[in-house]
């Protein structure tokens, strides 16, 4: 994130030094999600195994709803 700052403010950079660690973040955003889902996904198929049908409904419920939190937009850190 600090890097991005330095250099939005750095006048003199290209833009795909720009882009760089805006799609590192993307890209760690998106890895972070698959495991997510696959953590709710072997979590509810192991209570499903079990015969709890309760708790795998728990489960899949606590993921939907972290998961569509509303965004809220994000603080302006770095003023230009």
């Amino acid at each position: 994130m600090a890097k991005r700052c330095r250099l939005r403010r750095d006048k003199h950079h290209s833009r795909q030094q720009a882009r760089v660690p805006t799609r590192q973040i993307l890209r760690s955003l998106k890895q972070d999600r698959k495991e997510r889902v696959a953590a709710a996904g072997a979590e509810i198929e192991a209570c499903l195994e079990n015969g709890d049908l309760q708790g795998a409904w728990d489960v899949a419920r606590r993921w939907y709803l972290q998961e569509t939190d509303p965004l809220y937009p994000p603080e302006r850190i770095c003023w230009p």
